[in-house]
């Protein structure tokens, strides 16, 4: 998705999906740039306008006004509205919100491919339960899971028994269909006694999909645990499709 505007005259095309993944000092810099260059092109309008006036004046003995000059100051006043209302707007989904899309069936039940989410990031820190979007480097894409540890964390999965403990204690997820099963792709260094157990580095994250047996995450070569940096924000509200509007357990 491309984003295109002039900025100082020239024609600036920005990739949305590579903007947001910049240090959030860039995005505010960039914004910031783009506001004062709205208020810079409307200060020069007016002062355009305004000469345009003042000769009018002159011409005349000072006796008329010239009445388009006050319609353009007029309409730049709406217009000036307008932009910083948009900038606003802008500024709140570029730094505190984003807009994502659910993509696969790995969040089933609680999510579905093609949902569409609004996620919250400033200053987020990742608590246990949460529904997280994370930058996956092993594959190479984003994905959405449940964060079920954090660093200093030891999570155990008992497939034989169908449980998952965090820190010794057995989680209650209701939000799970089926039973859970091994699956190649897991990660056998952690099997211990028939259990897969997890020492959750300090900074890291260990994720899983509430689908589990439809999931890669965390227990799979391919991701492991994520690093705290690498995520983009919590999962807090579904606004597509119309049947599953509203905020998301």
């Amino acid at each position: 998705m491309f984003f295109a505007f002039k900025l100082f005259g020239c024609e600036i095309v920005v990739n949305i999906k590579l903007f947001l993944l910049k240090p959030l000092k860039f995005r505010v810099y960039f914004a910031i740039i783009i506001l004062c260059d709205c208020f810079n092109y409307k200060s020069a309008f007016i002062r355009q306008g305004n000469r345009g006036m003042v000769m009018q004046n002159d011409k005349n003995g000072g006796s008329e006004i010239n009445m388009s000059s006050k319609a353009i100051n007029e309409v730049l006043e709406w217009l000036e509205s307008f932009v910083f209302a948009v900038f606003v707007v802008i500024l709140i989904f570029i730094f505190i919100f984003r807009n994502v899309v659910v993509d696969g069936p790995s969040m089933n039940p609680t999510l579905s491919d093609g949902d569409r989410l609004i996620i919250y990031h400033l200053n987020y820190t990742p608590e246990r339960g949460d529904i997280v979007v994370v930058n996956s480097v092993g594959l190479n894409k984003t994905i959405i899971k449940r964060c079920i540890g954090i660093g200093g964390d030891t999570v155990r999965i008992n497939y034989s028994e169908g449980t998952v403990e965090v820190n010794g204690e057995v989680l209650e997820e209701d939000y799970i269909n089926e039973e859970m099963t091994v699956l190649s792709g897991f990660d056998t260094q952690y099997l211990n006694n028939d259990v897969f157990e997890y020492k959750v580095p300090e900074g890291k994250l260990f994720v899983m999909g509430d689908n589990r047996n439809h999931s890669t995450d965390s227990r799979s070569y391919a991701v492991g645990f994520i690093d705290e940096s690498d995520v983009l924000g919590k999962a807090i509200f579904r606004i597509l499709p119309i049947s599953g509007f509203g905020t998301i357990g």
